[in-house]
């Protein structure tokens, strides 16, 4: 749980590496986001969420 609320003015999204999965004819992607509120008080200027996300190719 966030102990700010969101203001999507103030977000951003960045991507913190990715691990890849062959598996068949297929390779999955998973791929680890942290989806940053800027919304905070001075001194601690991140909070949010990390992520996994899947994608395929």
């Amino acid at each position: 749980m966030l102990n700010y609320p969101d203001n999507f003015n103030v977000m951003r999204t960045e991507f913190y590496g990715s691990v890849a999965y062959s598996a068949d004819s297929c390779v999955f992607e998973f791929s680890r986001v942290f989806t940053i509120n800027a919304n905070v008080p001075s001194g601690w200027n991140q909070e949010g969420p990390i992520d996994v996300q899947l994608s395929e190719a």
